[in-house]
């Protein structure tokens, strides 16, 4: 009983911060586009199926885990994405958090090519987090008095307004280089204070598209519509006083997705980890892996395995030899 309550105490104090200061967060920030920006919900312009798990701290027994199942669609009449997601999130057996969320985008195009584009989106969600100290042992325990704090456990439940805008550039020749630039604002106007405040999010990326190696001949990957492109990207956060940044870059060569990736501070001390990915993609599905290694003091005990599995009910990439024209292009 003794080990298991230290066992404990040491998650919350190592946890504290994200538990009571951070939402839920993704190393493959780009695979769940909406989660972090409500005006990235539609980006894929087809019906799309998203479901995402990350698994972290396994190792000492007391894994969070932290899952989203996302679907999101576009009106390409109106230029309006829409979708919702659900997130369940489990901080070992003592903090757990809900949340059911409804999002609603917005294109409007800047020039007359409708190339460069402006995004808005928002999203009202409905928030629950609970802590349950059923497994811990309080002194009161141990002098064998009654604690009502100790036996009761702590819950909020709330609406949620989050508000998300993003500017993209993407060439109608899909040969040239894409990007775009985000940000996002969460739990707008809630106090700081409450157990997940408000929650301030920039993200960005730039894609580079390159001809296929000369060992598939003159072209022959572009010919065969094999999709090549180096996506670069960024995601900085702050809620609370806690900031984190992720940045790196996935390689895409049709069918195959290798990445790495970096979370973490570029000054000071606070490293966390880096990320390799290893992902397949094909017309209409994306799987990808990832684990985070970590880099800092914590050791290598503190790591984290994610999945991302997409599914679209039409193509969700559109190949440099499809003429089809897509809203813009995939951030992954």
């Amino acid at each position: 009983m003794a080990q298991k309550t230290l066992s404990w105490l040491l998650v919350i104090c190592l946890s504290a911060p994200f538990a009571y200061g951070q939402a839920p967060q993704f190393s493959q920030f780009n695979s769940v586009p909406a989660y972090n920006n409500p005006a990235l919900v539609g980006d894929a312009k087809v019906p799309r199926l998203a479901v995402n798990f990350r698994n972290q701290w396994a190792t000492l027994g007391t894994a969070f885990n932290t899952g989203v199942v996302a679907f999101d669609s576009y009106d390409e009449k109106r230029d309006i994405g829409w979708g919702g997601y659900a997130v369940q999130d489990q901080r070992g057996s003592i903090l757990q958090s809900t949340m059911l969320a409804g999002q609603l985008s917005k294109l409007t195009y800047i020039n007359s090519n409708r190339q460069l584009r402006l995004i808005g989106g928002v999203q009202a969600a409905w928030v629950s987090n609970r802590w349950n100290a059923d497994n811990l042992v309080y002194v009161s325990d141990l002098m064998g008095l009654p604690d009502p704090i100790a036996q009761n456990s702590l819950s909020e439940n709330r609406l949620s307004f989050s508000l998300g805008s993003v500017l993209e550039f993407a060439p109608l020749d899909s040969d040239l280089a894409s990007w775009w630039l985000g940000a996002a604002w969460h739990h707008v106007a809630v106090d700081t204070d409450k157990w997940m405040g408000q929650r301030f999010g920039v993200q960005g990326g730039l894609r580079l598209p390159f001809d296929s190696p000369g060992i598939f001949g003159n072209n022959l990957g572009h010919d065969l519509d094999r999709e090549t492109a180096l996506n670069l990207g960024f995601h900085a956060r702050k809620q609370g006083n806690l900031y984190q940044m992720e940045l790196g870059g996935n390689m895409v060569y049709t069918p195959m997705i290798v990445g790495m990736w970096y979370r973490g501070l570029l000054t000071g001390s606070r490293r966390d980890a880096v990320i390799p990915t290893l992902g397949f993609i094909s017309a209409n599905v994306m799987f990808q892996v990832s684990y985070d290694i970590p880099v800092s003091s914590l050791g290598l005990n503190t790591g984290a395995l994610e999945l991302t599995l997409w599914y679209g009910f039409s193509d969700l990439v559109s190949f440099r030899g499809n003429s089809r024209n897509v809203r813009n292009f995939l951030k992954f």
